[in-house]
């Protein structure tokens, strides 16, 4: 987002007159890489449902 001027709200937070706004890739690329175990944890029954761990170290 270059040379935006102007309010823009989001879900949490505001900001005004913002320019060159830079969201580190490997952020993205973490959140990208984790949400496929999301579907996999069911909390309604857990004894009927596989519930899987989050960290890579612990799924391996």
């Amino acid at each position: 987002m270059k040379n935006l001027d102007g309010v823009t709200m989001a879900s949490k937070f505001f900001m005004l007159r913002f320019k060159d706004i830079c969201v580190p890739s490997s952020i993205i690329r973490q959140k990208m890489k984790f949400e496929w175990l999301r579907p996999k944890f069911m909390n309604t029954k857990p004894s009927q449902y596989p519930i899987h761990f989050k960290s890579y170290a612990k799924i391996i």
